[in-house]
């Protein structure tokens, strides 16, 4: 059936979204727009006396700073799961397709990274796609892995299919459907001494690595394909080449050789507020670049999706073994366990009797009403399996856990999902038949996932907006109260503002460094005190157990089978990781023991401490300039009205200010933290390396055991410093860590200062005195003062579509106030009401100009 209805309606962008979006497009459209008059205005020849060059300077580079932030921001969600849980599937279903995401339901098909965003471009291909294949030093560094995979013992190149269960089967597809029968030809004529006769003999490795390295088909390595279309399926059909793994012998693909592809569609809503939804692979993918911007995407997302079918979701698997103990530990210290969201799909595939015998629900329980039942404890399970997962690592390392506060502290929204019945209840899958259990699109819950976008990337969008133009307003309004200054106190009256402003600055920059030493020295002590004494204990427990864990990888454990001789090999040629991550399993102790400590420190301590110098630094400031105000007042004789004039908007744009120094703080340990708690692994991969090479070149009868041996003989070689010198590359960087906060942080001190010289140097720089600085001033704030009304008009609209004005402000102009108070008589225009009168709409460039203002244009 085709869309109806309420059904139809689940594909499009809600009132309330289309709002917020709208109010936030708007401000920051016409912010712009003050932006680039005022800096206009400011560069202006005929306008060059108002100000000493030094503060000419120090204005324009803070705008021009202001104007370069009016940005949305955008999000990023990535789907995390084990292969075949129908990612692609759930994709397809967000963005209201079919299938423009090549999905099967017999195997896993996403060979490579892809994005999906929203194509903005109102005319042109509906769809556009970005191929962005490995470079060809990547590529040669992965086929010399696949290539030696496939070497005999004699160095010859296997050409012979291996078993599909054999380790080394994966390489051989890849070869082959990169190469094709280039790769199993590849062969060279050796004269046969015995017979007399030429022969054909399989390549030796080397020279298989050189010849397809010269092959037509590796020159696309570094390189970028566009594709585009009118039409998903045949959008689809040209990327799926790309992006479709068949596990199947089959040449002519590219696959392999590609990175990631970046998907645009126009008609994919869920994305128009600015998301990014990123279907991934999965971690430890075979191939190392694709692995390694997998792990970049998991450590910058701005939210985590773990996607797992709804029967392993709430039988044998739980939320938190499905995560994994380690991938969890990270997500912890990274601070991002509050960015995950767990998606249980085909929520509709129940078996009717099964699901009323296990929920005790009524004979008359229709399918619908099971799979609606399903879905609450599914939710309520996965939920308590969450704080569960958090309990378990505190108590693993050795600390207390609070569930209330946890609970407090950490949400895990969960979504229930049934693909296929919203592609059918919509319309988009008109195929297989009617919906299986649910007959509204709400049951599916996709609807709901699509709003969780929206709400996530709108809010980050709001935040955003707000701030920006917040910052804006103060600027103008500190320009607005120097220009306003007429200098008319005399040389005597000049002299003396001079000398109330050095006494103070005297003491000023050692009074606002002061909170900025002390929060770098906390976190400083935090460490040394808190998590290297449990890192160090970690780094104890690796090196007593991580002996018997080689052993295990061998001979196999209780909960582990014996490994294959080919996969080990296959796991010493790629340094520990194949199947399984060896060097990972051996820091598994130190990240045990530090994890919970880790994220107090420097995620939520350091959020809190950053809140507390923020409040210390407001009451310093507001002392400093209670002194400059009296010394302004009673020295210099300047009136307090003008005194006051000045200082309001300098204390409005220290909070500002501040916020985001705190914000940037913040932002500095978490990338900084994130990256420092990565380097244990590589340090002891490191570490291994020369045990791996040595373990994988041994060749011959009985090749198999010696490797074993000499791995498992490297590891308790380096036990005794291998974990302890990869703490040590912790402490190290956390120096670096502490040294770019402090930079940070004294920074924005020694900004707030200098802002409150330029701002309070119209009393008593000479320059500004003169009768030419003080007509140009008046001609200047004639002009500023609409640019200034219009960003605040712009920023009150803003707040008053997201129900979050604040009290009138009584320094606000009698005119902002007014349009605050009135409104509009045309509720369609009334944002351009708010507009000053002298402003011409068509002044406004086209580029930053919304719709509705290109048609009151024209009229």
């Amino acid at each position: 059936g085709g869309l109806v209805g309420r059904e139809k309606a689940a594909l499009d962008l809600t009132a309330e979204v289309k709002q917020q979006m709208y109010s936030e497009d708007l401000c920051i459209n016409y912010c712009q727009w003050s932006t680039k008059e005022a800096l206009k205005l400011l560069k202006a020849a005929e306008h060059q006396p108002w100000a000493s060059q030094q503060v000419k300077d120090a204005r324009r580079v803070e705008l021009e700073e202001l104007g370069r932030n009016l940005r949305m921001p955008g999000s990023s969600f990535v789907t995390v799961g084990d292969t075949g849980v129908g990612k692609s599937t759930l994709l397809n279903a967000i963005l209201g397709e079919a299938s423009v995401l090549p999905t099967n339901g017999m195997r896993a098909c996403t060979a490579c990274i892809i994005e999906l965003v929203h194509n903005a471009e109102p005319t042109g291909p509906a769809y556009i796609g970005e191929v962005e294949f490995v470079t060809l030093e990547e590529w040669t560094a992965e086929m010399a892995i696949l290539v030696d995979d496939l070497t005999q013992q004699d160095g010859r190149i296997s050409l012979l299919e291996p078993d599909s269960k054999a380790p080394s089967f994966t390489s051989y597809v890849k070869l082959y459907s990169v190469y094709g029968t280039d790769f199993t030809r590849s062969t060279d004529k050796v004269f046969n001494a015995i017979t007399g006769k030429d022969e054909r003999r399989n390549m030796m490795a080397d020279a298989v690595k050189r010849k397809l390295l010269m092959l037509k088909k590796t020159r696309v390595c570094g390189t970028f394909q566009s594709e585009a279309s009118n039409e998903p399926k045949e959008f689809r059909r040209k990327l799926e080449r790309y992006m479709d793994s068949t596990e199947q012998i089959s040449d002519g693909q590219y696959w392999p050789l590609v990175k990631r592809v970046r998907m645009k569609g126009r008609k994919w809503k869920v994305l128009q507020s600015g998301a990014t939804l990123i279907d991934a692979p999965g971690v430890r993918d075979d191939n190392t670049a694709r692995d390694r911007i997998v792990k970049e995407y998991l450590k910058n997302a701005d939210g985590i999706w773990i996607v797992a079918n709804i029967k392993r979701a709430v039988n044998n698997k739980t939320a938190k073994d499905m995560l994994g103990e380690s991938f969890r530990r990270q997500l912890l210290m990274d601070g991002q366990y509050g960015q995950l969201a767990f998606i249980a799909t085909q929520s509709d595939v129940m078996l009717q009797s099964e699901v009323r015998k296990n929920l005790a629900l009524p004979d008359s329980a229709s399918l619908e009403d099971c799979g609606l039942a399903r879905n609450r404890y599914t939710t309520e399970r996965i939920q308590s399996d969450f704080f569960a997962g958090l309990e378990e690592m505190a108590r693993a390392a050795g600390d207390e856990f609070d569930l209330e506060e946890a609970k407090g502290k950490y949400k895990l929204p969960v979504f229930c999902v049934s693909a296929q019945d919203y592609q059918k209840l919509t319309g988009i899958l008109q195929t297989d038949g009617e919906p299986n259990a649910f007959s509204t699109c709400a049951n599916t819950q996709v609807p709901a996932l699509q709003h969780f976008v929206h709400a996530t990337t709108l809010s980050r969008r709001y935040t955003n907006a707000r701030a920006v133009t917040e910052a804006l307003v103060q600027f103008l309004d500190n320009l607005n109260a120097y220009l306003d200054h007429e200098g008319d106190g005399g040389l005597s009256s000049l002299s003396a503002a001079k000398r109330v402003f050095d006494k103070v600055k005297a003491t000023a920059s050692s009074d606002l460094h002061a909170p900025m030493t002390r929060i770098v020295q906390l976190v400083k002590t935090n460490f040394a005190k808190q998590v290297l004494p449990k890192m160090l204990s970690g780094a104890d427990a690796a090196g007593g157990d991580c002996v018997s864990l080689a052993q295990g990888w061998s001979a196999g454990t209780a909960t582990r089978p014996k490994m294959h001789w080919g996969t080990y090999k296959a796991t010493c040629r790629r340094h520990g990781v194949f199947r399984m991550d060896w060097n990972t399993e051996m820091a598994e102790p130190v990240f045990r023991a530090v994890s919970t400590e880790w994220e107090r420190v420097f995620v939520s301590s350091l959020a809190k401490e950053l809140a507390a110098t923020r409040a210390e630094m407001l009451k310093i400031l507001k002392t400093l300039h209670d002194k400059i105000a009296t010394g302004l007042e009673q020295e210099a004789q300047i009136p307090k009205g003008r005194v006051r004039d000045i200082r309001a908007p300098q204390e409005r744009s220290a909070v500002t200010k501040l916020e985001q120094m705190t914000g940037a703080a913040r932002e500095i340990g978490q990338k900084q933290q994130r990256d420092i708690s990565r380097l244990i692994v590589p340090a002891i991969t490191a570490r291994m390396v020369p045990g791996y090479d040595k373990g994988m070149h041994e060749m011959g009868t009985g090749s198999a055991r010696r490797r074993v041996d000499i791995i498992e003989k490297h590891v308790d070689q380096q036990k005794g410093t291998m974990f302890k010198d990869a703490v040590e590359q912790v402490g190290g960087r956390i120096g670096a860590l502490l040294d770019e906060l402090s930079t940070v942080l004294h920074a924005t001190s020694d900004q707030i200062l200098k802002d409150m010289q330029v701002n309070y140097s119209v009393m008593w720089e000479a320059e500004a005195a003169t009768p030419q600085a003080i007509l140009a001033r008046r001609a200047m704030a004639t002009k500023l003062s609409t640019y200034t009304n219009q960003a605040k008009s712009a920023k009150h609209d803003l707040l008053k579509a997201h129900n979050d004005l604040p009290p009138p402000d009584p320094d606000d102009d009698d005119d902002i106030q007014e349009m605050k108070e009135g409104g509009s008589q045309e509720k369609e225009m009334d944002i351009v009401d708010l507009l000053d009168d002298d402003v011409d709409i068509a002044a406004i460039p086209k580029a930053a100009k919304p719709s509705w203002a290109v048609k009151k244009e024209k009229a």
